[in-house]
């Protein structure tokens, strides 16, 4: 465990390429023939290879827009399609009610604001949850405990 002022400093190979991670492995990296880069600008590698992703990653960036009255107009233009309100519709294309409630927990109406944190789905969605947050180096630590 790192301590001091370098605690909270990652190494630069969980997002750069060609660095070695938090568990000091280098991950691969794509490489092409030498003779393809011209300029030699890339890295050799002792086998022939440059090394393209050096410095690179895989990490992106999404810019999210939504158009929010559009969406509503939609809806609305559909519930004569389906026979059901526009909430409904909504609800069963976001997989939530407008207030926050699960579909998946409450398939047929919307039980209210009270129920938006009920997201109690079951052992895989946990796993799945506790994944997201602690990453790879919490499981490291909890396998050598």
């Amino acid at each position: 465990m790192k301590a001091g002022p370098d605690a909270n400093a990652v190494n630069a190979g969980e997002f750069l390429l060609g660095y070695l991670d938090e568990f000091g492995c280098r991950q691969p990296s794509p490489l092409v023939p030498a003779d393809t880069d011209k300029t030699r600008i890339l890295l050799r590698g002792e086998d022939g290879f440059a090394d393209f992703g050096r410095n690179g990653s895989y990490l992106v960036v999404r810019q999210l827009e939504q158009k929010v009255f559009e969406f509503w107009d939609y809806m609305r233009s559909q519930r004569d399609t389906c026979g059901r309100d526009a909430r409904f519709l909504a609800a069963k294309v976001v997989g939530r009610w407008p207030s926050g409630a699960p579909l998946a927990l409450h398939p047929h109406y919307d039980p209210g604001p009270g129920y938006a944190n009920d997201n109690d789905f079951g052992l895989c969605a946990l796993r799945s949850r506790r994944h997201e947050m602690s990453g790879r180096r919490a499981r490291s630590k909890s396998k050598s405990a």
